[in-house]
């Protein structure tokens, strides 16, 4: 956008939304006209599992369409209906629901993945205070039970999710909060929240070992240490993690410690000649 801006041919926004009745009605009975039959009930539950999601709408349509073909039945009920929805739930990978807590606005890779991680433990934590797939959960209890982020930062992640339509308020009170649309809180709750938790526990512990190799190691620094000393005092290993900083990356302070000590064992260091001393 703020490119564009910079043009003559700007862009327009175009805001793609939920769907209203009409075009519900449209999407759901248009494509299977005088082939499939809904009863009133029947279109009322795909409005409300749907949330009046083009996408999720589309899906419970498929759904139903293979399941009418199976039975070659083409009266279509809420029961029906609801058959259709436990199965694709019971059966529906992650990527159908991942755009609603990966899909972020922001430029960087690292804040994308951090937005990424917010939003996948706050609709963690929601769906678990939720009493059931179609309630209402209290703002503040979601809040205090969210992982990994405190209150302020979950308060105001959840504030973001509302704002793009992820989570919605109740009409009469804006402290109770659910996940706008029911089908994949559905999926959360039978299996998601399971797949979700282990993807964000394998992330946490791949990001905990890129920290690890950020820093050099106890070990590192004191196998190098051992026996280091400039004009009777001995090298402590802070003195060798500053010394080896002045090269920069991990990979090259690695390679410092690795020749300082190949020094060392070849007898190419002393006390007098230290490769200290044009540091410390």
């Amino acid at each position: 956008m703020k490119e564009q801006a910079e043009r003559l041919n700007q862009v327009k926004i175009l805001k793609v939304d939920y769907l209203d009745r009409e075009a519900l009605t449209a999407l759901v009975k248009e494509p299977v006209k005088d082939k499939l039959e809904y009863t009133d009930d029947a279109f009322a539950a795909i409005d409300t599992w749907s949330a009046r999601n083009p996408y999720f709408a589309t899906l419970i349509c498929n759904a139903i369409w293979q399941q009418a073909i199976e039975r070659k039945d083409y009266w279509v009920t809420e029961h029906d209906v609801m058959d259709a929805i436990t199965q694709f739930a019971k059966k529906s990978e992650r990527n159908s629901y991942e755009h609603f807590w990966s899909d972020s606005p922001l430029a960087s890779d690292d804040a994308r993945r951090s937005y990424e991680s917010r939003s996948a433990y706050l609709l963690l934590a929601l769906c678990k205070r939720q009493p059931h797939t179609l309630a209402f959960a209290n703002r503040r209890d979601v809040i205090a039970h969210c992982q990994m982020l405190d209150k302020e930062e979950a308060g105001l992640h959840l504030q973001e999710l509302i704002n793009d339509n992820v989570v919605e308020t109740h009409p009469q009170n804006s402290e109770l909060v659910r996940i706008r649309v029911p089908l994949f809180t559905h999926w959360l709750i039978n299996r998601g929240a399971t797949e979700l938790e282990r993807n964000e526990l394998i992330k946490e512990k791949m990001r905990v070992g890129i920290g690890l190799q950020k820093e050099l190691t106890a070990s590192e620094v004191v196998a190098v240490t051992k026996g280091l000393a400039y004009r009777g005092r001995d090298i402590t290993t802070d003195e060798v993690r500053v010394w080896a900083s002045q090269f920069g990356t991990m990979e090259d302070q690695r390679l410092m410690l690795k020749l300082l000590r190949r020094l060392c064992n070849q007898g190419l260091y002393t006390q007098e000649k230290s490769v200290f001393q044009r540091n410390l």
